[in-house]
């Protein structure tokens, strides 16, 4: 059965977690990390994948972003810092020391990065599902800077200040719709695949929309804006050690959230590195995994890298 669990940060923030999956002592540790307008718990409800989890003996552990359900703000934080602030809090209580697997989807592609970065001794398998790369590497590329899903160029304090108050409330208001937009456009595009899931993939995707601001819409804000998302993420993904890891990288012909040139670039590079990657090419856009990620089909392929 899941758990819900909180840590402390160094900082006193809390830290929203859960666990679920296997029980087992000797089980292998996965690490996911939710995608923008969710949190945590979405992942220890989706049951297809969770019993896949316990047949495999897989514990997983999924902490919830800054902002998001009960996870404590944290304006202006850079990614390339998270498994520093909030991942090692979390594996001390849990007292995960050895190697563990790690998998972000969308908006946790990035952080999950951030983890392959901070711990290339431990990180043995890596999934990054619709990954997208910071505008220093769109910019080496030659590709169109922001997209689709990189919202607004606003810094936070903007955001946070009362002055001037008519573009503060402009902006906040801006964000909001922006995030209930992207919220139900989610929802509406998991509907589609619940007979194909098995279960009601929909109903468990705006349950946890729901727990994901239920403590305040400020942490969506936060964490949409250009300058944490796409900017200065602290490390670059070309510069990390991945010699003793087996990586699976997803993505979408047309995805306009994460562009399909972002998954290709890092399988490409992943492959010329070590030749321990494979990409699982999805013919539709953001949500082109959707089905095989909900019945656990995706973990094993991760498992088979």
């Amino acid at each position: 059965m899941a758990a819900a669990c909180v840590a402390e940060a160094d900082d006193g923030r809390i830290i929203e977690y859960y666990t679920y999956g296997s029980e087992e002592p000797d089980a292998q540790v996965l690490l996911q990390i939710n995608g923008s307008c969710g949190s945590a718990r979405l992942f220890s409800q989706m049951t297809g994948m969770v019993k896949l989890m316990k047949d495999l003996k897989i514990r997983g552990i999924s902490i919830s972003l800054p902002g998001h359900g009960f996870s404590s703000n944290h304006p202006s934080r850079q990614i390339g810092n998270w498994p520093r602030e909030d991942v090692k809090p979390v594996f001390q209580k849990e007292q995960i020391h050895s190697t563990f697997m790690v998998e972000g989807m969308s908006f946790g592609s990035s952080h999950a990065m951030a983890v392959m970065h901070e711990f290339p001794d431990r990180v043995t398998r890596v999934h990054l599902l619709v990954p997208y790369l910071p505008v220093e590497i769109r910019e080496q590329e030659g590709w169109r800077l922001y997209g689709q899903d990189d919202s607004f160029r606003c810094h936070h304090p903007w955001v946070s200040s009362c002055w001037p108050r008519a573009c503060c409330l402009f902006c906040c208001c801006t964000m909001c719709f922006n995030c209930c937009g992207a919220a139900n456009m989610a929802v509406a595009d998991a509907k589609k695949f619940d007979k194909e899931v098995g279960y009601s993939l929909s109903a468990i995707q705006a349950e946890d929309i729901r727990h994901a601001y239920a403590a305040s819409i400020h942490g969506f804000i936060y964490n949409a804006l250009v300058p944490m998302t796409v900017t200065n993420w602290g490390f670059s993904p070309k510069d990390t050690d991945v010699s003793k890891m087996r990586i699976l990288v997803s993505y979408g012909k047309e995805d306009k959230q994460s562009p399909p040139e972002h998954g290709k670039l890092l399988g490409d590079m992943y492959m010329q590195k070590e030749e321990k990657c494979i990409t699982n090419i999805g013919d539709g856009g953001h949500s082109s995994h959707h089905i095989r990620f909900g019945r656990g089909e995706l973990l094993q392929l991760m498992m088979s890298v």
